[in-house]
């Protein structure tokens, strides 16, 4: 209601319009309109203009109508009812449109117009200036920015079985071209050793398995001797019966996302399905912690375009996300995936495309010039355990 400067023609002493009789005490029960702190660029003698007889604590009865310090750039920080400066053309005095009969506490039942704390650096700090009872989850009531789905009940890992021992596993051979590189074993049947081409078979003296330069691990092939035909046919029995289990969870948390298209999403744990083909084309996240579990149902094919990635974040491990794919799996050339891939039919690796978790497919499995590392867990009670 004052000033917060007074221009530095008004004249000194009292105004000749403050009445002669006012009580010696009168000032005491009017709250001040003169800031407590005047700044340093206002007239040296503004405190002369205040009555002789003010009580010392006058300033302490009262609230001032404005802040005791204002910062430098309150002008800049909020609009202002009055000017900050007074034009040089107002005459001095008090000014004669306030009406002489105001009730003394008139300033103490209008709350201020101008905040006790004013941001100091402006837009950062402008939750300052929010209602002080607004919730503190307020955020949380409206979605982030960035597409994500929301946590869902955590499903049972799917139980691999003994198939949880391999990196690849297929029904109809592996073929490859390149250099390949596959850590973890590799094993194909009912089909012959003769299905695993572009490898470079070495046999083990024992006639039970091969190596190969480019597989860190064991190959197995179904007409190899001693255990090793049995040993695949339950592996691949488990395989099949794990595709079954991933089909057949109920209750799906998420349904036809996307109509398919998962592209730039965030994925949190829970059960997905879809009836149509699903796939991407730069990156898809899977965020959650080490004990999450995701899994992905398709009736059709899963396509990974060129270049494009599945990231993992918050400590969501490759081995608790399982693709129950009954189309193909396609990964483009440079691609990259995490995931046990449950496939119905084929699975093919182009060029330069990478997976972490296992490729464990009904039919075959193509390879050019990929990485496959094992990243994949089966039951306890078959003494599988993770890579």
């Amino acid at each position: 209601t004052s000033p917060s400067v007074i221009p530095s023609n008004i004249e000194s002493g009292t105004p000749s319009n403050i009445p002669s009789d006012l009580p010696s005490n009168k000032s005491s029960d009017v709250p001040s309109l003169i800031p407590s702190i005047v700044p340093s660029s206002g007239p040296s003698d503004v405190l002369s203009l205040l009555p002789s007889d003010m009580p010392s604590d006058a300033s302490s009865d009262h609230p001032s109508a404005l802040p005791s310090a204002i910062p430098s750039d309150l002008s800049s920080s909020i609009p202002s009812t009055s000017p900050s400066v007074i034009p040089s053309n107002i005459e001095s005095g008090t000014p004669s449109n306030i009406p002489s009969d105001l009730p003394s506490n008139k300033s103490s039942d209008v709350p201020s117009l101008i905040p006790s704390i004013v941001p100091s650096s402006g837009p950062s700090d402008v939750l300052s200036l929010l209602p002080s009872d607004m919730p503190s989850d307020a955020s949380s009531d409206h979605p982030s920015a960035l597409p994500s789905t929301a946590s869902s009940p955590n499903p049972e890992v799917v139980n691999l079985g003994t198939a949880g021992n391999f990196a690849i596993l297929s029904k109809s051979g592996v073929t490859t071209t390149g250099l390949t590189s596959v850590t973890g074993d590799m094993g194909t049947s009912p089909i012959a050793g003769t299905a695993l081409t572009g490898f470079g078979l070495v046999a083990d003296s024992s006639n039970t398995f091969s190596t190969s330069n480019l597989v860190t691990g064991n190959i197995y092939a179904a007409d190899y001797g001693s255990d090793t035909p049995a040993m695949l046919t339950v592996a691949v029995l488990d395989m099949q019966a794990a595709y079954v289990d991933a089909a057949g969870r109920p209750s799906p948390d998420h349904t036809e996302l996307g109509a398919g298209s998962i592209e730039g999403l965030t994925l949190e744990r829970g059960i997905y399905k879809w009836s149509t083909n699903v796939g991407f084309t730069d990156s898809v996240t899977f965020h959650g912690s080490p004990t999450d579990v995701w899994i992905m149902q398709t009736s059709g094919s899963l396509i990974v375009d060129s270049g494009a990635r599945m990231i993992l974040t918050g400590g969501a491990k490759a081995e608790n996300i399982f693709w129950q794919i009954a189309g193909q799996t396609t990964l483009g050339t440079t691609s990259h995936v995490e995931g046990v891939f449950l496939c119905q039919t084929s699975i093919t690796f182009q060029t330069g495309s990478s997976m972490n978790g296992a490729a464990l497919a009904q039919t075959a499995v193509t390879i050019d010039s990929a990485t496959i590392v094992k990243k994949s867990v089966c039951d306890a009670d078959v003494g599988c355990e993770e890579s």
